[in-house]
Parts: C-alpha cells; structure tokens; sequence
C-alpha cells in the first residue's frame, strides 16, 4: 500500500529527492509516495569521496593553469575559486562515503548536523558498512531554515541526533539583555560579549566564513598581480597587443573590490576583549566593529523594532565597561 508519510516523518533533499523515515528504515528517495517494504534495507558499498575529490580538484588545478599560461585563456583562473570551496568542504568528510539509500535505523550509530556557510545544511549518518568499516552517509537538506528544523526534530524523536546547541534562556547558564532581530533572531548581550540566537539558541559552531573569505581574496589579490605583471610585461615589449591592453583593464579593475566586502563577518559571537565599538547604519541597521588578529570586522544586523536601538546603545556600553 502507499502512502505518504507523516509529518515529521520526512524531510526534503537536494535535487528532489526527499528522506522518509518509518518504523525501522531511513529511506532516501526521489518518489512522493512510497510502500516501505519495497525498499531493502543495505549497508551498501563505501568509497572515499576526499580522495576521489581532491584527484579531481588537483587535475583541474593543472589543466586551468596550462589553458591559462600556456594558452593565454587567463579568465579561467577565477575558476579557482571554486576549486577551493570544494578543498575547503573536503574536512568534513572524515570517513568513506556510503552509497546506500535505505538504511535500518537501528543501524544508525551517531547522526550530527552540520550547517553550511551559503545556506546550505547537512546532516550525516554513521554507521558501519558490508565489510564492518565505519562511513557516513550525508543528506544534503534543501536549502530552507524549515526543512533543517524538521529534520533535526525527526532525529532526535529518534534518539539518535548529537546535540550541538544550547539555549539561552531565563534561568540557564546564560543571561543577557536581550532584542529581536527578526521574528526569529535575536541579539543577546552580557558580561561575555553579544550573542546572536536562532529562536533562543545559540550555536556553538560558529559559521562565520571570513577565514575562507580572506583566504580567497589574498588568493585572487596574487593572482590578478601576476596577471598583471605579465600581461604590462607584453605590451611593454611590443607583444599581446589590443587583447593584452584589454586583459590588464580587467584585472586592474577586479583588484577595486573593496576589502571591506571581505571584513564582513557573520559571527554569532563576538567577546568582549575583541569588541571595537558600534555604530546605528540607518533607521532598522546596526554594526559592530571588532578585531580578528591584526584586522577590523564588521558584523551589521538588523533591528525589528526601531525604538530597540537606544536600548541596544545602553546594553553595549554595560558589554564592553
């Protein structure tokens, strides 16, 4: 018989596909209605997607460079920027892959949730594969702050979620002066420094990008000079012509990409001893200047109510006395 599952039963993917959970299976499928016992549960083979990736990532790196250098194509070096995005990704992958879609759940050994920097979530399952060796099996969630909610709620009516957050609450640990942000966020300050709260959690992973930022832009910053430098070094001696002029202009004009772009931060906290000051941006806009090592960041956020502001003002002179 099918039927569609129950709320809280099943969440979106990526490309479609959604994950239903039953009584005993976990099932990975593109279909809207299933019958459970058309899917066998299997362990399912493993491979090392990290190796396989970083293979790829490493001939793609020497193919852009020789299409580059030795063909003159140099707008392909900005590919580069996605070839360390998908480096970068390539920590979180720590075990094999598993390729199975239909899993026991009691099977599941340990289930984390991991939040991506452009929105995009997952979370991993860990279990043992045919052989007895340990993998994982990550379910790209679709990119909704909903989605993720149910899923998370799903694995942990199942027992099976590692709990990584932890709430700020009247009576709990942490205590602060506290402002809504939007109907869902918060900006918490005390004695420690300023939170920033998802429907009063704060998050101990802290999902700012600016370390994969700055390393991007001092990245493209060497790049677009020796760019540069090679192409002012043709047209100096005669060679490249009208292509070469062209190619110095665009790089020169991609090196006006201000750094203050790259000093945006999106912290969820900020400690007291690295606060800089504060500013009021516009009517329902604030920023917050702090230190990381020798560079100043900035985190703006919004205000929902505009008479919160002068409150805001008090609460972050109380932080940083």
């Amino acid at each position: 018989m099918l039927t569609t599952s129950e709320f809280r039963k099943h969440f979106n993917l990526q490309r479609g596909e959604k994950c239903f959970i039953t009584e005993d299976k976990l099932i990975v499928t593109s279909e809207y209605k299933i019958n459970p016992d058309s899917f066998t549960a299997k362990r399912g083979k493993s491979r090392d997607l990290k190796k396989i990736r970083l293979a790829i990532n490493v001939a793609l790196t020497i193919v852009i460079f020789i299409l580059a250098f030795y063909f003159g194509i140099y707008p392909l070096i900005l590919l580069m920027f996605l070839i360390l995005w998908d480096v970068k990704q390539l920590k979180y992958y720590t075990l094999p892959i598993s390729t199975s879609n239909c899993v026991h759940i009691d099977w599941i050994e340990k289930v984390q949730v991991r939040k991506g920097n452009l929105g995009f979530s997952y979370i991993d399952l860990f279990f043992k594969s045919d052989k007895g060796i340990n993998v994982m099996r990550p379910l790209k969630i679709y990119d909704s702050d909903e989605e993720l909610e149910v899923a998370i709620r799903s694995f942990e009516k199942l027992g099976l979620l590692e709990k990584n957050t932890f709430k700020i609450a009247k009576g709990n640990t942490i205590e602060g002066d506290s402002y809504k942000l939007n109907n869902r966020t918060e900006i918490v300050f005390n004695n420690k420094g300023i939170y920033f709260t998802k429907d009063g959690v704060y998050e101990t992973s802290n999902p700012d990008a600016f370390g994969l930022k700055f390393t991007l832009f001092a990245v493209l910053c060497g790049i677009g000079f020796t760019l540069i430098s090679v192409q002012t070094f043709k047209v100096l001696n005669g060679g490249g012509g009208a292509p070469s002029i062209t190619m110095v202009f665009i790089l020169l004009a991609l090196t006006l990409i201000p750094l203050k772009q790259i000093r945006k931060s999106n912290a969820n906290f900020i400690a007291k001893e690295t606060i800089l000051g504060y500013e009021k941006l516009d009517s329902y806009k604030g920023r917050i200047k702090f230190k990381k090592g020798k560079l100043t960041l900035f985190r703006n956020f919004p205000v929902l109510n505009f008479s919160d502001f002068e409150k805001i003002k008090e609460s972050f002179k109380k932080t940083v006395a």
